[in-house]
């Protein structure tokens, strides 16, 4: 039986994942639920590389745990605007 690789695809290791979308990043939900990943919220994991307390995947987790609809406010907000205005 052929081991994996130390680490996952780039898509899962850039962002929160959630457990149900294991499939789409090629992960087995099992590997989700190792030690290898922080666990963020109900059902969703961040690689153990990234820093849980970093806006960005603080964020990226809120948005996968809300309907599509919903409006970002407070501090996330300020912070995501930000950053849209300096790529811009």
């Amino acid at each position: 039986m052929a081991r994996r690789p130390p680490v996952p695809p780039l898509a899962a290791t850039s962002g929160p994942v959630r457990l149900a979308d294991s499939d789409a990043h090629g992960l087995a939900r099992h590997e989700l639920l190792s030690p290898r990943w922080t666990h963020l919220g109900r059902g969703i994991r961040a690689w153990g590389g990234l820093d849980p307390l970093d806006p960005a995947v603080r964020i990226g987790a809120v948005t996968l745990d809300v309907p599509d609809y919903a409006v970002l406010g407070g501090w996330a907000s300020m912070w995501w605007q930000a950053l849209l205005c300096s790529t811009a």
